[in-house]
């Protein structure tokens, strides 16, 4: 499936995570550039698949794919989702 945008570097600093700001920030990017998206996570980085899984699903346009990495450009998982138009 072909790209149109991809995650490489995303940070939240300590005293705002569970404040939603990373949750707001990501959504708001994921509106304003609609289309189909990769999302690579680090494999040793359990809460930040938790975080990723949860916001690509209320980004999505429709189901978040989710597959592993090919062990050369990416070692973990990748998920892979479009999101709509802007409204």
């Amino acid at each position: 499936m072909p790209l149109d945008h991809a995650v490489a570097e995303f940070f939240v600093l300590c005293k705002y995570r569970r404040a939603r700001v990373g949750t707001r920030a990501a959504l708001f990017i994921f509106r304003r550039y609609p289309g189909r998206w990769e999302l690579p996570v680090a494999w040793y980085n359990p809460p930040a698949l938790a975080f990723w899984r949860s916001v690509s699903e209320a980004a999505a346009a429709g189901k978040v794919e989710e597959v592993a990495g090919d062990g050369e450009r990416w070692n973990g998982p990748v998920l892979r989702f479009a999101t709509g138009t802007p409204a």
